[in-house]
């Protein structure tokens, strides 16, 4: 059973090819379209102390925001749940029964 499971990998996925720079690829298979012609740089470097500080301050500055936001959002919802509250207070005064006498 393991070496069926062996032999469908290794014929389903053939192992990649490395070609190096310079050399023609063998079999041709850039011009028939099968990868892309054109090749992209990735350069990472390491964060320096400016560039952390810099991170850490924009952080923050999004940290406030947020936050702010977030505090106006209730600060606006205060008085709608207050409105909310008086219209219930008042709506339960007019259901209730009057004590006077008809």
């Amino acid at each position: 059973m393991v070496e069926m499971t062996k032999r469908w990998h290794s014929e389903e996925f053939p192992e990649p090819e490395i070609f190096p720079p310079g050399k023609p690829d063998p079999q041709g298979l850039r011009q028939q379209g099968g990868f892309e012609t054109h090749t992209q740089h990735i350069y990472v470097r390491r964060i320096g102390p400016l560039g952390l500080i810099t991170l850490t301050l924009m952080t923050g500055v999004i940290g406030a925001l947020l936050f702010a936001f977030t505090l106006s959002a209730f600060l606006i919802l205060l008085p709608v749940i207050g409105i909310l509250m008086v219209i219930a207070f008042i709506m339960n005064w007019l259901r209730r029964p009057s004590h006077w006498p008809r």
